[in-house]
């Protein structure tokens, strides 16, 4: 794992899974599937993306797939900051 992908999951975890205590997340856990981010925590970690990696997330970007699991929004800051 990078260290993107470990602060996500260390945001996650401290933030949007409070009530997920005991559940393993880990790159690849589905935010989705396990009901992990509602509306709240998917803004909020927007926020935190943006403030803690210096990116700017379009509403373009704003797609479920990439905010799937910690790996897919690493994936999403690493093409965002490869643009430009």
């Amino acid at each position: 794992m990078n260290e993107v992908t470990d602060e996500i999951i260390e945001w996650v975890k401290e933030n949007a899974a409070k009530d997920k205590r005991g559940m393993e997340i880990n790159a690849g856990t589905s935010f989705l599937a396990n009901n992990i981010l509602d509306s709240l925590g998917f803004l909020g970690l927007v926020s935190f993306i943006e403030e803690r990696f210096g990116v700017k997330i379009d509403e373009d970007d704003m797609l479920p797939e990439h905010f799937e699991s910690a790996e897919s929004v690493a994936n999403l800051v690493k093409d965002i900051k490869s643009k430009g």
